[in-house]
């Protein structure tokens, strides 16, 4: 999950590798992955404003939505990654 940047212009992301993670942890990731799935996520909207972020999670596909319509079927997820969530430095 990556989030766009907040009044700092500071990004947070997490990457899971599931492979790392003990049995019970990565099954939990798995059942909250699943709820990706049986939503409809909107698209990328050009008039985002600046001060609504935009959240990205890749699984093996991309899914994005604005910050101010998450389904409430993601909220577990998203609370998850946020737990998750380290400062992304800039690539160069």
């Amino acid at each position: 999950m990556s989030e766009g940047p907040n009044v700092l212009g500071v990004r947070m992301g997490a990457e899971l590798d599931l492979s790392m993670l003990d049995e019970k942890e990565a099954e939990k990731v798995r059942k909250l992955v699943e709820s990706l799935r049986s939503v409809r996520i909107s698209g990328s909207s050009p008039d985002l404003g600046r001060d609504i972020r935009e959240l990205v999670i890749i699984v093996t596909e991309e899914f994005r939505f604005r910050e101010t319509d998450v389904p409430p079927e993601l909220v577990p997820l998203l609370d998850y990654l946020r737990k998750q969530a380290r400062v992304v430095k800039p690539k160069k």
